[in-house]
């Protein structure tokens, strides 16, 4: 019997045509994308508004766990169009800039840590006491 896979938390696949976007300098940047030239990114995004962002995982977690789902990104450099060179007797040139895209939504699981409790499935992380016999 082959096995079923799901994905443990909802999220949209999609192939974006950006022609703005912020670079990893923080500026708004002129994306190449014209019908002569067409620059695809593909994008997957996580579902929010769910009511929660705990993933869909069957069953239960042990005591002092929880998990959560992330939005992971991936580095895509695309062409745009160089601003500081377009004012010079209207030229325009373009260069190749960074930019960070939403790449696919993961589960992570994380330990919940007390740091003051010893209840079970806690870890009491303070500096351990000792006594003096003298």
């Amino acid at each position: 019997m082959p096995d079923i896979d799901w994905p443990l938390c909802p999220y949209t696949n999609k192939i974006i045509f950006p022609k703005k976007a912020k670079s990893n300098e923080g500026l708004f940047e002129f994306i190449v994308n014209d019908d002569d030239y067409r620059q695809g990114v593909r994008v997957e995004a996580c579902v929010s508004g769910s009511g929660s962002d705990e993933c869909d995982i069957p069953g239960s977690l042990a005591l002092g766990y929880r998990s959560r789902c992330v939005q992971k990104h991936i580095q895509r450099t695309l062409v745009v169009l160089n601003l500081t060179s377009a004012g010079k007797e209207g030229a325009v040139g373009f260069v190749t800039k960074p930019f960070d895209f939403p790449s696919c939504c993961s589960c992570v699981i994380s330990m919940r840590v007390d740091v003051t409790s010893t209840s079970p499935g806690q870890y009491n992380t303070s500096s351990p006491t000792t006594t003096d016999n003298n």
